[in-house]
């Protein structure tokens, strides 16, 4: 049996809290958050078997073998020093930190104390990236591709992600996710350039970005949360290639989606080839599901994660370096 606290409870503490309870061999020993409604809404829901106020002390709770960190990015490396240094295994959600000296000093108490540090980049357990992936890797268009991704809208509902010294904006926060997978597809980064400005917080709120890698291939992000509250632009995500397009599922029209696909199981990639418009279906599949039941396979086995803390500092690095060197009013 394997004993998780669940460090921070809100919307990703439930998520990962309703996942793990749908693995056998787990169970919820205790939960923490410094807001009392928050952690009574938790436990109304979740039933921890003991509640704290404050990570240093759930800790310290001799009951507990793992904690899940869902905490403001800023609070990442106390909360991971104190788990570390009581002993338990940890997983703490994306980015890492909002530097790589906070990120290095966090993988090194790890390894001190000889305890997990599994870093929350759930695409890599996601069938629908991961069609993507192997469809690069079939060389289904050919190399070096360029994987394009843009959206824009008013930012997440609490305003830490988007405050410079707390969440660090949309290339930090949210499109991490694509920094690592670029990382794991595409291998290290040879250049970065772009622009960033300010729309209306202390973060870059709004920046295009272009990463370069040694394979050749690059990573085009133009990523906005600063728009108005309830304003939205449009959210496109594609991969060029000598060899034609592959489109993403949010990105492929509704008439190029077999008439025969049950869209609640199944999920549609096109490739163009220019000679050929051809679907790729995958299966649907809750990928925050098999995130932690991985991360538990590796409390209960010693297994080392497929994500560790040195990838969450490969992507903050990346995202660091791209801002960094862009072009600023």
């Amino acid at each position: 049996m394997v004993s998780v606290g669940i460090i921070g409870c809100g919307g990703m503490g439930k998520l990962h809290s309703r996942s793990l309870k749908a693995i056998d061999g787990v169970r919820i020993g205790a939960a923490c958050d410094i807001d009392p409604q928050a952690l009574k809404a938790y436990s109304d829901e979740f039933s921890p078997a003991r509640t704290y106020s404050e990570f240093n002390e759930l800790v310290k709770d001799p009951g507990v073998d793992a904690v899940v960190i869902c905490l403001p990015t800023f609070l990442h490396k106390p909360a991971v020093l104190a788990a570390a240094a009581a002993g338990k295994q940890v997983f703490c959600e994306k980015p890492i930190a909002l530097s790589v000296a906070d990120a290095q000093a966090m993988i090194d108490a790890c390894a001190k104390a000889d305890v997990i540090l599994m870093l929350g980049f759930v695409r890599r357990f996601d069938n629908d990236w991961g069609t993507f992936k192997r469809l690069i890797e079939e060389g289904a268009i050919g190399r070096p591709v360029v994987w394009r991704h843009f959206m824009a809208s008013g930012g997440p509902r609490n305003s830490w992600f988007t405050e410079a010294d707390k969440g660090g904006g949309p290339i930090i926060d949210g499109a991490i996710h694509d920094l690592d997978f670029a990382n794991w597809l595409f291998g290290p980064m040879a250049w970065c350039q772009g622009s960033a400005r300010h729309f209306r917080t202390t973060s870059w709120d709004t920046a295009t970005v272009t990463i370069g890698y040694e394979s050749g291939d690059e990573l085009v992000l133009s990523w906005c949360w600063g728009l108005p509250t309830g304003a939205a632009g449009l959210h496109g995500q594609d991969a060029i290639g000598p060899g034609g397009t592959i489109l993403f599922p949010h990105s492929v029209p509704a008439d190029r989606v077999p008439s025969d696909v049950c869209l609640d199981e199944k999920g549609v990639y096109l490739l163009d080839t220019g000679a050929e418009k051809k679907p790729v279906l995958f299966d649907k599949h809750d990928m925050f599901l098999v995130e932690m039941q991985h991360f538990i396979d590796c409390c209960a086995t010693g297994k080392k994660p497929v994500v560790t803390g040195e990838d969450g500092l490969k992507a903050i690095h990346v995202a660091l370096s791209a801002l960094q060197t862009a072009r600023k009013p």
